[in-house]
């Protein structure tokens, strides 16, 4: 409501200069007549604040259709900000998430698929046995629809990979689960693990003409160093920008996206390729000490 009345505030301004300047041009042209420069004056306030009003409804209107305007306001977002696994253990010096998204049919059908990859140290003093993470969905779910894979980036051996607190059969939109190192790290202890997570036709509930996509930091306590975040289509976007959540509003972020062809080139692009069905194209987006909890990639086709 403060964001509402402070924007119509600003409207206002602007109405009441505009009709004023075009009353002080009637009048000094005499077309006002004499004795009606007070009502005039009082239709173009009344007015004004008419004009404004209704300006600032039909703003509100098309920002709340808005698909990056609503992004906070959908389940998985707005769970994976709101969760309560944050943490505390590790300090995190990179963080690397690239989405592939072929909404064609194809070998993998209509699933979600994201590569992963955390690298930092065990900046407490106690052992860790390895890093919790949050997956959250746009509709319920059974873990069985989940499929997770993980691996120790120094060693490319596989990481055994557990759910925390669900039940087999049940359904959820919240998916927190465990990945365990090798072996545990003690204090100052670096690790770097990748993963891939498949959703089982997650691209169902989600749009290919204008989309977006974002992730959370806010589970990350001790902050990240550096924040990768990449978006795969199976078509060449007409438009893409990143966006981050300044308070309750969404901003267009300083660091601005590169579009071209893909080629995977990193280990774990190869190790989880999939077949496109169609050449397929890359959103790319970082940014250094990111300093906000979300961060969007708005794409339309």
């Amino acid at each position: 409501m403060k964001k509402w009345f402070s924007s119509l505030w600003k409207k206002e301004l602007a109405s009441l200069a505009s009709a004023g300047t075009i009353l002080g041009f009637l009048d000094a042209c005499g077309i006002i007549p004499g004795g009606y420069g007070v009502i005039t004056f009082i239709i173009a306030i009344l007015g004004g604040t008419c004009i404004a009003i209704i300006w600032n409804i039909i703003v509100f209107n098309i920002s709340k259709h808005s698909s990056g305007r609503e992004i906070d306001k959908r389940i998985g977002t707005s769970k994976s900000l709101k969760n309560a696994y944050h943490d505390r253990t590790h300090k995190f010096t990179y963080i690397f998430r690239q989405d592939l998204l072929d909404y064609s049919s194809s070998s993998h059908g209509r699933d979600f698929i994201s590569l992963r990859i955390l690298k930092g140290y065990n900046s407490s003093k106690c052992t860790s046995d390895g890093i919790t993470y949050l997956e959250c969905t746009e509709y319920r779910a059974r873990c069985s629809d989940i499929k997770i894979c993980a691996i120790d980036m120094k060693t490319g051996n596989p990481l055994r990979v557990e759910f925390i607190d669900r039940k087999e059969n049940d359904k959820y939109y919240e998916f927190p689960f465990k990945i365990f190192f090798q072996t545990p790290l003690n204090q100052g202890e670096s690790f770097e693990i990748g993963f891939m997570i498949n959703l089982l036709n997650e691209l169902d509930v989600l749009r290919d003409d204008d989309e977006i996509m974002s992730i959370s930091l806010s589970r990350y306590l001790k902050g990240v160093d550096q924040l990768e975040f990449n978006v795969c289509l199976n078509f060449n976007p007409s438009t893409a920008h990143a966006e981050h959540m300044k308070k309750d509003d969404f901003v267009y972020d300083k660091n601005k996206v590169v579009v071209e062809k893909y080629e995977p080139t990193l280990d774990i692009e190869k190790m989880f390729s999939i077949e496109w069905s169609a050449p397929p194209y890359i959103i790319r987006w970082k940014c250094a000490k990111p300093k906000y909890n979300l961060y969007a990639i708005n794409y339309r086709k």
